[in-house]
């Protein structure tokens, strides 16, 4: 009977204790929301070191400035705002070149000049400003593939010079012994059509110096012939 009683007291306080404690298994702990575990890769995590290319590619024709002497001083093609396609094209078109033949002039013109920046690139290993000699040989090479008449055009198309305007002439010079003034156009020297000053530079120093030649001259609006000796002119 005690042992009976004993049991049934035991029994009785086990069913409290477990009315007090927590039912159920433990909670997992909440995963951490996706934002957290992934993080989009920036700009810097993706970027990878470029390998540098040159800035040659061929643009629309025309879209370079001129080869010839009014194109600034060792410029880089691809760099100072050239001017629209379309309007060097309607400069040529004014001019008296059809639509087809100045496109195909402006894209000579610009293929010269990226042969001229690849050049450079394969001698030095750098892309520079193009020197004057460089822009030169271009000019000469565009002027040999049009002729002298088509090229004259091509200049006055592009607002480029035509001929030499003396400014100012040395006392006791060739160029004021054969008579020249500031104000002159030089149009020919020693028979040969000039456009510009490298054109005169290159022709006073052939042939033989001392002789006499002829120089073309237009002096307010009339067309002279004048004669001077081979060598510098001394015009300033």
């Amino acid at each position: 009977m005690r042992n009976a009683t004993l049991l049934l007291i035991g029994l009785a306080a086990g069913f409290a204790i477990l009315r007090w404690l927590p039912s159920g298994a433990p909670e997992a702990p909440a995963p951490a929301p996706a934002s957290a575990a992934l993080r989009a890769p920036s700009i810097q995590d993706a970027a990878e070191p470029s390998t540098p290319t040159l800035p040659l590619a061929i643009e629309q024709p025309g879209g370079q400035p001129p080869l010839g002497d009014d194109a600034p001083a060792d410029e880089a093609s691809v760099d100072d705002g050239p001017v629209p396609a379309e309007s060097r094209i309607d400069g040529l078109v004014a001019v008296g070149f059809t639509p087809a033949r100045a496109a195909e002039i402006l894209q000579r013109e610009t293929e010269l000049r990226q042969a001229a920046y690849f050049a450079e690139f394969e001698a030095s290993g750098t892309v520079r400003a193009l020197t004057s000699t460089a822009r030169d040989d271009g000019a000469t090479r565009l002027r040999a593939e049009l002729g002298d008449r088509d090229y004259e055009r091509y200049l006055e198309g592009t607002g480029q010079a035509r001929s030499v305007v003396v400014r100012a002439v040395e006392a006791d010079s060739a160029a004021a012994h054969a008579g020249l003034v500031p104000g002159d156009e030089i149009l020919s020297y020693a028979g040969q059509r000039i456009f510009n000053q490298r054109d005169l530079n290159t022709l006073t120093l052939a042939g033989t110096p001392g002789e006499v030649v002829s120089a073309t001259v237009v002096r307010d609006g009339v067309t002279l012939e004048l004669y001077v000796t081979r060598g510098p002119l001394g015009l300033m």
